[in-house]
């Protein structure tokens, strides 16, 4: 059978860096050749969506609907059913902030069996702010959320937010845990903000700017500057271990 991966970014409310991290993956994945699907689970923001419009198809799927998480995981689910059947091997969702008391909150009795049924890898990867909220949010998911039915999960502290090696992560008992354990953490560390600030006025692929395939093109510095920034995506899905396309392992 064909692997079918669904990967989430993850993180305990909205500005830790979800987006990010989504859009890193996907660029590497778009290089790899893989058949992608976005989910963009806050349609008000859609900021991953909009960058890959015509590029990879994807949807909005309100998934912050604390009165009704059963109807937006389900709507969700039914979604990957049918993608993965016509037109994905790997799909990324990319998580609204209350996503710790919506989707984690059924992913053991509902994300988990149906992902089992259908055939699917759950991955997740979740942002670390500096504050112990993080760390919270990210025990609270391994022990019964999205990370206790995920096959892999990766830990990503967003130096954009501050100096990693002073997050309350870094000093906490489950990171102490967590290394113990083999669990893999990777640093997002920060791009040039002149950098960034170019990249969301721009849609489209940044492997296309970084290359020097766009128009106007981007000077030397900053395109290295750029490819530097998008191996942290190829270093998540590395930790990921999601393989190659169309790869097949046994039922």
């Amino acid at each position: 059978m064909i692997r079918k991966q669904l990967i989430f970014s993850h993180g305990e409310k909205g500005g830790v860096g979800k987006s990010t991290i989504a859009t890193l993956i996907i660029e590497h994945l778009l290089k790899s050749g893989h058949r992608l699907y976005i989910a963009e689970g806050d349609p008000s923001v859609g900021d991953v969506a909009n960058r890959y419009r015509g590029v990879v198809h994807g949807a909005a799927i309100p998934l912050a609907r604390s009165g009704a998480a059963e109807e937006a995981c389900a709507e969700l689910l039914d979604r990957l059913e049918a993608v993965y059947a016509d037109e994905a091997d790997v799909v990324v969702v990319n998580l609204p902030g209350s996503a710790s008391d919506t989707v984690d909150r059924l992913a053991p009795d509902l994300i988990g069996p149906v992902a089992s049924e259908l055939g699917i890898d759950v991955r997740t990867v979740f942002a670390i702010g500096p504050g112990e909220a993080s760390v919270e949010a990210l025990s609270e998911s391994m022990q019964h959320g999205l990370g206790s039915i995920s096959a892999r999960v990766v830990a990503v502290p967003n130096e954009v937010l501050g100096d990693s090696s002073r997050f309350a992560w870094v000093r906490s008992a489950a990171r102490g845990v967590w290394i113990e354990d083999g669990l893999p953490e990777v640093i997002l560390f920060r791009l040039a903000a002149r950098c960034m600030e170019r990249l969301r006025d721009r849609p489209g692929t940044i492997g296309a700017i970084a290359a020097g395939d766009t128009t106007p093109r981007w000077s030397a510095v900053h395109r290295t500057l750029l490819r530097q920034w998008l191996r942290v995506g190829e270093q998540i899905l590395q930790t990921l271990e999601i393989g190659e396309p169309d790869q097949e392992v046994a039922p």
